[in-house]
């Protein structure tokens, strides 16, 4: 990857479709690589994604296979999913599974290339990792932390006042772990 250019990998069986979303995505500075199916996406998001954008019903599975395997990656990419057949269903799940955003087709490229300007991009000097933007020192340090906790095979333990982000934390160690397909529940022992 490039260090100006922010690799978006699009995953979408139309091929009309793809490719103006290339050109697009392309005209508008991101590094663009796609790909037709979801075996074909899982090789493209292997060799490195700054964000993904996938249709939701793909000929050899769906876009939340593309997602699952986007959150396996450390550090997971924001992924948009998109469909022609929205419901409030399909996009509750797909949020649900960890999808940062969802739009339904026919949408604005202009729009789509805003959010994924915003998703890539924190605040200056800002990292991104499963929504989390760490801009000082201090947070940045949390982030580092919390990957090397989600490695690791043990119990941990967030302690801190109401309000300091312990939720936050935990469900960025539990994207970044090997776990992450399973369900996340937040317990509350206040």
């Amino acid at each position: 990857m490039s260090d100006s250019a922010l690799r978006v990998v699009v995953v979408e069986d139309r091929r009309s479709m793809r490719e103006m979303l290339d050109q697009t995505l392309t005209l508008e500075g991101f590094e663009v690589v796609t790909a037709a199916s979801v075996a074909d996406g899982r090789v493209r998001l292997a060799r490195g994604a700054d964000a993904v954008l996938a249709d939701l019903r793909l000929p050899d599975g769906t876009g939340l296979d593309i997602l699952d395997a986007a959150r396996r990656l450390s550090p997971a990419p924001p992924v948009v999913l998109m469909t022609a057949y929205g419901s409030v269903d399909v996009a509750v799940e797909a949020m649900r599974r960890g999808a940062t955003d969802f739009l339904c087709k026919p949408f604005d490229t202009r729009l789509l290339v805003e959010r994924l300007r915003l998703l890539t991009r924190g605040p200056a000097g800002g990292v991104v990792a499963d929504g989390v933007v760490a801009v000082s020192v201090a947070m940045r340090e949390v982030v580092d932390r919390a990957r090397q906790a989600a490695a690791a095979p043990v119990p941990v333990l967030l302690a801190g006042e109401s309000g300091t982000g312990k939720e936050v934390v935990a469900r960025l160690i539990h994207a970044a772990s090997p776990r992450a397909a399973a369900p996340f529940v937040a317990v509350n022992c206040a």
